[in-house]
């Protein structure tokens, strides 16, 4: 309300300035506020680039995870082997060895050398 004032006051002349031309400090406001705008875009457009390079790493490292190896073994089970496995209060480790020793005996058959034992 001081300003309204001072305006009307005698002795005291107001102020000479338009809305309609640009002076210095609304050109300096300006170019503030294209700069801002320019900062906010600038980052924005990084943000997505990160965003796009998350996305193909996800992408890539994640590919592998859709994709199935099989292995074709013959894994020769007698009635003995079987009776011993099914007795055995953990059948899968019994079975995990009946398949271990033929995987052995395979690989040691093609001249594959491992530290696994038959």
């Amino acid at each position: 309300m001081t300003d309204a004032t001072d305006a009307n006051r005698p002795g005291r002349a107001a102020p000479k300035t338009s809305i309609l031309e640009l002076d210095a400090r609304t050109k300096k406001r300006n170019a503030a506020e294209a700069r801002f705008k320019a900062y906010g875009m600038i980052a924005i457009g990084i943000g997505l680039f990160f965003l796009v390079a998350l996305l193909i790493a996800i992408l890539r490292n994640g590919a592998p995870a859709f994709t199935q190896t099989y292995v074709s073994l013959s894994v020769p089970l007698t009635t003995q082997a079987v009776e011993e496995a099914e007795a055995s209060i953990v059948k899968t480790s019994r079975y995990n060895a009946l398949v271990g020793g033929a995987l052995a005996s395979a690989l040691a058959e093609a001249g594959v050398e491992t530290d696994m034992s038959e």
